[in-house]
């Protein structure tokens, strides 16, 4: 029982500081009048603005997707291939690639697929 507990809090706390550091707006109490019906004197601070209502505007439109919230290009994937070796570039939908291949080349391909175990029983 202790060992779950302690697993719990162990799976807990990432969560709270990923929630602590989340760059998610905040509520903030909203003003309220005064219940007698008096003028209530100005406050030191200035005069309250309205806040402004989360519309959508064009600029934002531009930035949804960015991983960093900046629009961004893709840079032109062109580029020479070393001696031997084949040179396939281009560019699908808004990301670029950039392929070589030796002249040799056998078919085999390995790719780093950390806790793939196969298509079947091997």
């Amino acid at each position: 029982m202790r060992t779950r507990s302690r697993l719990l809090l162990l799976a807990a706390l990432p969560l709270l500081l990923l929630a602590a550091c989340s760059d998610a707006p905040t509520a903030s109490p909203a003003a309220t009048a005064p219940a007698t019906g008096t003028a209530s004197p100005p406050s030191p601070g200035g005069t309250a603005t309205a806040t402004p209502s989360p519309v959508a505007t064009p600029a934002a439109a531009k930035s949804l997707g960015a991983p960093s919230g900046v629009p961004h290009t893709a840079a032109d994937p062109s580029f020479t291939a070393l001696p031997g070796a084949k040179a396939y570039f281009g560019k699908l939908g808004a990301a670029a690639y950039r392929i070589e291949i030796p002249e040799a080349w056998n078919g085999d391909l390995v790719l780093w697929a950390h806790g793939f175990r196969g298509f079947g029983p091997e």
